[in-house]
């Protein structure tokens, strides 16, 4: 006689299998789901920011040494910037681009928040070592869910024909 298991186990084990893998594609499937809800809402919210670039200049500065000979130099970017969206702004990223194609990526954050139809004057700390910029790109940033987020679809390409000299006065 041969023995192996019942029809009811057989079943049962089936139907309890079924509900695993069901279970598992849910919770898969809710995470994705999930990712791709958030990825909606970011491009949403970065596609809703837009802002004009004006006025891109640089300052060359040497810093001294104590004994009053040149010391280390460094490099101011101002420009303005017109928030010309509803949405709002809480700051800007800008990576230099130099002719060899090395970047450097420095933070703004001079402002809190930069609202609809709001206008602002940048300038930075002096940065070092940035090379023969070939180009700036403005980056604006925003906050979606207590995160910022730097929103790279969005930005403004300066080359190195418009960036300019700022004046001393």
């Amino acid at each position: 006689m041969k023995r192996g298991l019942s029809q009811v186990v057989s079943i049962m084990l089936l139907i309890v299998l079924g509900v695993i893998v069901i279970g598992g594609i849910f919770i898969w499937q809710s995470g994705f789901l999930e990712t791709i809800q958030k990825d909606a809402a970011l491009k949403k919210l970065c596609s809703t920011l837009e802002f004009r670039a004006d006025g891109l200049c640089f300052n060359e500065l040497t810093l001294k040494n104590k004994d009053g000979t040149d010391g280390q130099s460094s490099t101011n970017i101002k420009f303005d910037v017109i928030n010309d969206a509803n949405s709002k702004i809480t700051g800007f990223l800008l990576m230099l681009i130099d002719e060899s194609g090395n970047s450097k990526t420095i933070s703004i954050v001079e402002i809190m928040e930069l609202a609809g139809q709001q206008g602002f004057k940048f300038t930075t700390e002096g940065i070092s070592n940035t090379g023969n910029i070939k180009k700036v790109s403005i980056i604006p940033q925003t906050i979606l869910d207590e995160k910022t987020i730097s929103c790279y679809d969005r930005k403004k390409i300066i080359n190195k024909e418009e960036i300019t000299q700022c004046s001393t006065s």
